[in-house]
């Protein structure tokens, strides 16, 4: 949301351009600058604007150019002052990848009925990464051990769906820089995908160990075990990730899943109540964390309704008319003391291994206390109903 806001940002400040300008000839100025830009040709564009004779509006344009693509074209200067070098195309390649990811795109892109948004930033990431491969298959085809320019490239072939081509990339890659984690991590997790699950989880545990405080490695060892239903390791390395990264929003998303599959409401609220608190700006997350919080509210506003309507016809049956938890009906009263643990529960902070906060006794105590009620409440019903 915030590279989409920044992008929309520079669109108007161009808008304000056209309208600041005020003249014809200023616009049809700008319309041919905004061609080339189009056509990638943002040396040409600078060049043109460059040689616009109003002072002002050739600052708005400049500096409107800059602000899109400074990135490329000071890679694109380099490129056309000195003679090409690998590290030229690396940096122009980098460039044009890091412009595609800026992008917006799925949820971050706020829908226009007068505009298809989601079609154009798709056709203009496509470009920015053609163009960076373009770049880096030059850069490597120049020098073939070249780490960063196939690291990138790996990636690219990762966006662009088309992980049997980065594959190879990593596996050179691994020869090169055999404990990088990233290397490790990644092609782990492509040759799982491929079927080699032994292989794959072997590397990327083998990540965790080059770093153990890398969080995007201890994630995708993570999703990996939890594909095997291996649910214990999954959860002991999402929590490892977050240690690493409280503010990974996506990873307390992808925690709280392992325990809603199994049924665990509670804990799954715990765990992205955490992630809301520490991610108080990640509306998704927020949004996710309010819906459960909601369901779980309205199960245990029923189960309550449930309890007091039982126990209003038992009073009525005692002819008192009044209502006391401490009467003699065991049942009801599990029933009670069960639907309080759970609210204790949901109440406990999601405490992470690393946190350096001791946790309030009052939990464990309080849990420690209504279980062992329940306790002697069960072993009252086994004892009434084993009488003659």
């Amino acid at each position: 949301m915030k590279r989409y806001l920044l992008f929309m940002l520079g669109l108007c400040v161009l808008g304000g351009s056209l309208i600041s300008c005020g003249k014809p000839v200023q616009e049809a100025t700008l319309m041919q600058g905004r061609a080339l830009e189009e056509q990638g040709d943002y040396i040409g564009a600078f060049d043109y604007y460059q040689r616009v004779k109003n002072p002002s509006f050739r600052q708005i344009c400049t500096s409107n150019l800059r602000y899109l693509y400074g990135d490329i074209l000071d890679a694109m200067l380099a490129q056309q002052n000195a003679s090409d070098t690998p590290d030229i195309q690396y940096l122009l390649g980098k460039a044009y990848y890091e412009k595609a990811a800026s992008l917006p795109q799925g949820a971050e892109i706020i829908p226009n009925t007068d505009f298809d948004s989601h079609t154009y930033f798709s056709k203009r990431r496509e470009y920015f990464q053609n163009q960076a491969m373009t770049a880096l298959t030059t850069a490597t085809a120049m020098k073939s051990d070249y780490p960063e320019a196939l690291l990138l490239q790996a990636a690219l072939y990762e966006e662009s769906d088309a992980p049997e081509q980065a594959i190879p990339i990593y596996q050179r890659l691994l020869t090169l820089q055999p404990e990088s984690p990233r290397v490790s991590s990644h092609l782990g997790q492509l040759l799982y995908r491929q079927g080699q699950t032994t292989e794959g989880i072997e590397l990327a545990e083998q990540a965790v160990q080059y770093a153990p405080d890398n969080a995007e490695a201890h994630v995708i060892l993570a999703g990996l075990y939890a594909e095997e239903g291996q649910e214990i390791p999954a959860i002991q390395h999402f929590q490892h990730a977050l240690c690493a990264d409280p503010h990974d929003y996506e990873t307390y998303y992808r925690l709280s899943q392992i325990f809603l599959y199994n049924g665990n409401l509670i804990d799954a609220e715990r765990v992205l109540r955490l992630g809301f608190i520490n991610n108080p700006d990640a509306l998704s997350l927020g949004l996710f964390y309010a819906a459960l919080n909601s369901l779980l509210d309205g199960k245990a506003e029923d189960e309550a309704k449930q309890i007091i309507q039982q126990m209003e016809g038992e009073a009525a049956q005692d002819q008192t008319g009044k209502i006391q938890m401490s009467g003699e009906d065991p049942e009801l009263q599990i029933r009670y003391l069960r639907l309080r643990m759970k609210l204790i529960q949901r109440q406990r902070p999601y405490w992470l291994p690393c946190s350096n906060e001791e946790e309030n006794p009052y939990f464990d105590s309080q849990l420690q206390m209504t279980e062992r009620q329940i306790t002697t409440l069960e072993q009252m019903l086994t004892e009434a109903k084993s009488e003659p």
